[in-house]
């Protein structure tokens, strides 16, 4: 089939069937709780693929987290966050680590080795024709900035907050519920990290550099570690569940699911 044809995969949000209620009771496990690899590895192809508009929007998220660093603004910050898309290329990270796909890794490795790279260096840019316009001042990047300050002050929370983020972020796209992403998004301190090694660098501000730097590699490195391991953890429970067999919920009799289906019928409008 994958050879000479095609098979598309697509989530049914609604369905009136008894056999498939059937097949529900008996399956073991929660279907929220099931991994779809091939889902699963078609969007780790997707969020690692290098092109423009990624490119794009890594920079305008670099660029905005410079602006937010400059007006010490925590709110531009968040919007940095949001905006950057560099989370599916680190989630690939621990796809790869599970299924041992290291072509995938090597792309998203690289895919985010570009992303950064292009928005630190036109960040850059930006920031020496601020210096040179007089809107930026080296005081604004190394003076005192109380809501800005932690994105070069990495400490133990910084890992901690990346290993819960991503976690949530891997089982909010394994399980289709993708509104938990956007707390991952305004969790982890990579874009804003990425925005101030870019001004820092163009003030020489060693410091601002290194401590930025240190940042963006512990929150790098700790989501792709928490992807590996919720994705791992999802693989041997669903497998454990399957190996131990079928445990039908005591709630959910063939009785009980035939009104179900029933009433379902009932109460739809088959059109003639």
């Amino acid at each position: 089939m994958h050879e000479q044809g095609s098979l598309q995969v697509e989530g049914v949000t609604t369905w009136i069937s008894q056999p498939g209620l059937d097949a529900e009771r008996l399956a073991p496990g929660s279907s929220a709780d099931a991994v779809v690899w091939a889902d699963v590895m078609h969007r780790a192809y997707d969020d690692s693929e290098l092109n423009w508009t990624y490119l794009t929007f890594m920079t305008l998220a670099t660029l905005l987290a410079g602006i937010a660093i400059v007006l010490d603004s925590q709110i531009l910050v968040i919007g940095a966050m949001v905006l950057g898309p560099e989370f599916g290329a680190i989630a690939a990270l621990g796809v790869a680590l599970v299924r041992r796909r290291r072509a995938l890794f090597g792309l998203a490795m690289r895919t985010l080795g570009w992303g950064f790279t292009a928005g630190i260096a036109i960040t850059t840019v930006a920031g020496l024709l601020g210096r040179w316009l007089g809107w930026i001042t080296r005081e604004d990047i190394t003076g005192p900035r109380p809501q800005t300050g932690f994105i070069y002050a990495p400490d133990k929370w910084s890992f901690l907050v990346a290993l819960i983020a991503a976690a949530a972020g891997v089982l909010s796209v394994t399980s289709a519920k993708l509104g938990g992403l956007s707390g991952v998004f305004i969790s982890v301190t990579t874009i804003p990290a990425a925005g101030n090694i870019a001004l820092g660098i163009a003030f020489g501000a060693g410091d601002a550099v290194w401590g930025s730097s240190l940042q963006l590699v512990i929150n790098i490195t700790g989501m792709a570690l928490a992807g590996w391991a919720t994705l791992a953890l999802q693989d041997y429970l669903w497998t454990a569940s399957r190996s131990i067999g079928a445990h039908p919920d005591s709630s959910r009799t063939p009785e009980a699911d035939h009104v179900f289906f029933n009433q379902l019928v009932d109460n739809t409008a088959v059109a003639p």
